[in-house]
């Protein structure tokens, strides 16, 4: 337990709470002024809830929620900041259930790891949201081990190999711009059979015209494949990619 702090002057709260891994529960904090969200909560084992924070300033909230694993729910403002690292934010967050996706994001820079291991997560809607100026790199392992994330919507990304690893129990998945292949990469999608129709349809449709490059690979599964009529499948070919 910790005593009602006086933080509406800080701008740096990172490593605040680092590895108090006991403590269960917080006072609401002022956090208005505050850019430097990093390692706040990192280890905090324990802590289920936290307060509203307002974030609006960030700009680094990089394993902020670290091994938070009994944290359930979490409400962070929508950060105006130009630059945004979310990377490792949520790891290991095994019991997360809810996030206000809307007020992720924005102007980020970097998603390496954002939400690996959020097993409970069910849903997340980043519809609104342009990403296609990031590396691909940036989206190393965003949802890796993701297992219960059934619905997910996502705007224009450049995906890496490995940033739907293990999201077994996906089955609609949205994307509301373009989908870029990176020169090393392809996009796997075979740790998600549970897909539907539509759902690979649109990854088709997604998919940026890659003609006259080297071909790219997307690999949808056996299970996957099965689900697609040959014309459809043709919206890849006609694109340069060969579905695997």
């Amino acid at each position: 337990e910790i005593p009602q702090l006086s933080t509406s002057k800080g701008t740096n709260f990172s490593y605040m709470f680092n590895g108090c891994s006991s403590l269960a529960e917080i006072p609401q904090l002022s956090t208005s002024k505050g850019t430097n969200f990093s390692y706040m909560f990192n280890g905090c084992s324990s802590l289920a809830e936290i307060p509203q924070l307002s974030t609006s300033k960030g700009t680094n909230f990089s394993y902020m929620f670290n091994n938070c694993s009994s944290l359930t729910k979490v409400s962070i403002s929508k950060t105006t900041a130009t630059t945004t690292n979310y990377s490792y934010m949520f790891v290991n967050c095994k019991k997360l259930v809810e996030v206000n996706s809307s007020t992720l994001g924005k102007n980020g820079s970097t998603f390496a790891h954002m939400f690996k291991n959020c097993s409970a997560l069910t849903a997340l809607d980043f519809g609104h949201i342009t990403w296609s100026s990031l590396n691909h790199s940036h989206f190393n392992s965003m949802f890796y081990g993701c297992t219960k994330l059934r619905d997910l919507t996502l705007g224009a990304i450049i995906p890496v190999t490995n940033t739907f690893w293990d999201c077994s129990a996906l089955v609609n998945l949205k994307f509301t711009g373009t989908i870029t292949i990176s020169n090393s990469d392809y996009l796997r999608l075979s740790d998600s059979p549970l897909l539907t129709a539509d759902s690979l349809l649109n990854v088709l449709n997604a998919l940026a015209d890659n003609t006259g490059k080297t071909t790219r690979t997307i690999t949808l599964g056996s299970t996957n494949l099965a689900k697609l009529t040959s014309a459809q499948k043709a919206i890849a070919t006609n694109k340069n990619y060969t579905l695997a």
